[in-house]
């Protein structure tokens, strides 16, 4: 009955993820970019009703991406240094021929990624000790047969994919107080025994 239930839970979630892609309009808008856009760097302008070349979001991520990947090739032995990174970011973006207003100048866009953007900013030991860091926590997650430190720490690892949340002290916050929490929650230190 158990499994039965996991699994109709399971299907449930399915369904809905489902249904989620296909009517609400925001996620949809997204599908329907990615599937309609040429995986290429910006060029043009970001909106022309006389029909001529276009970029959309999909295309701004395309030139994080190949900006990103170009100074990990130059930089992945020691990286560039914290300070260094958005500069160089920009330094490239700058190449991208983009009319009009261009979304590269008009706002700082860092690599997306946290995993690159600690290997761009430390080098080879930094993504190294960042991914030493997480396998440990799902090493301790394992060990103890602890779901929801699992649990919390693959929601992290997949965030952390796609956006600098470490870069914000919200984020830093965040994955320090939970991650912490979770896994001592069940620890000897954090109990007390009632006398």
């Amino acid at each position: 009955f158990k499994s039965l239930k996991k699994s109709l839970l399971f299907l449930c979630f399915l369904l809905a993820s489902i249904y989620a892609l296909i009517h609400v309009p925001t996620v949809s808008y997204r599908i329907d970019e990615l599937l309609d856009t040429k995986l290429q760097p910006p060029s043009g302008k970001p909106w022309d009703p006389d029909g001529g070349e276009q970029y959309n979001s999909t295309n701004i991520r395309v030139g994080i991406v190949i900006c990103s990947f170009e100074l990990i090739k130059k930089h992945w032995l020691f990286g560039l240094g914290q300070s260094e990174v958005q500069p160089a970011l920009n330094q490239c973006y700058s190449r991208f021929s983009m009319e009009g207003p261009d979304d590269y100048k008009s706002a700082e866009y860092n690599t997306h990624n946290q995993y690159i953007h600690f290997w761009l900013s430390s080098g080879l030991l930094g993504i190294v000790l960042f991914i030493g860091y997480i396998m440990y926590i799902f090493y301790r997650s394992f060990i103890k047969n602890d779901i929801l430190l699992f649990t919390f720490m693959v929601f992290i690892s997949i965030c952390i994919a796609t956006e600098n949340i470490l870069a914000r002290h919200s984020g830093v916050v965040f994955v320090a107080l939970f991650s912490s929490f979770l896994m001592f929650r069940n620890s000897k230190l954090l109990t007390t025994d009632a006398k």
